[in-house]
C-alpha cells in the first residue's frame, strides 16, 4: 500500500479593484522571475491559510487586509515544473486603498517593480506549473 500523500501548500492573494489585479513583478527567485504575478507564498507549518494569505500581503507588498473581507476562491492541485505536487489556494479581496494601505515592494530581493495594479490580457503568462494527471 502506498504511503500518505503530502504536498506543499500555497497561498496567492488576488487583490482587485474591479477592473485591474494587483500583480508584482519577481525576481532573483528561482520562480516566476520577470513575471507579473500574484503575491504568494507556503504556509508555514501549523499556520492558518488566511493568516498566512494575510501574512503574505503583508511581507511581500505591505497591505493590511481585514480578514473578513478575504474569501477563498479557488484551489489549484497541480505541479510544480520540478514535477512536485502542490496545493495552491487563492484569496480574493478588494482593494481599498484607505483601509488597506498603499502597495510598495517590501521585497526588493525578491521583486523587480513596485507592486501595482494592472489589467492582464489572457495568454499573457507562460504556465508556472504542470498539469496533474
Amino acid at each position: 500500500m502506498p504511503g500518505q500523500y503530502t504536498s506543499h501548500v500555497d497561498v496567492f492573494l488576488h487583490l482587485h479593484d474591479g477592473q485591474k489585479v494587483l500583480l508584482a513583478l519577481r525576481r532573483n527567485t528561482g520562480y516566476a522571475d520577470e513575471q507579473w504575478i500574484l503575491p504568494s507564498g507556503k504556509l508555514d507549518a501549523g499556520e492558518h491559510v488566511l493568516a498566512a494569505v494575510l501574512r503574505e500581503g503583508r511581507e511581500e507588498i505591505g497591505v493590511h487586509l481585514d480578514p473578513a473581507a478575504v474569501d477563498l476562491v479557488a484551489v489549484l492541485h497541480f505541479r510544480s515544473l520540478e514535477g512536485v505536487g502542490r496545493v495552491g489556494l487563492v484569496f480574493r479581496a478588494v482593494y481599498d486603498p484607505a483601509g488597506h494601505g498603499k502597495p510598495l515592494n517590501a521585497e526588493p530581493h525578491k521583486c523587480a517593480a513596485s507592486p501595482g495594479l494592472r489589467r492582464c490580457a489572457a495568454g499573457q503568462h507562460r504556465p508556472l506549473h504542470r498539469r496533474v494527471r
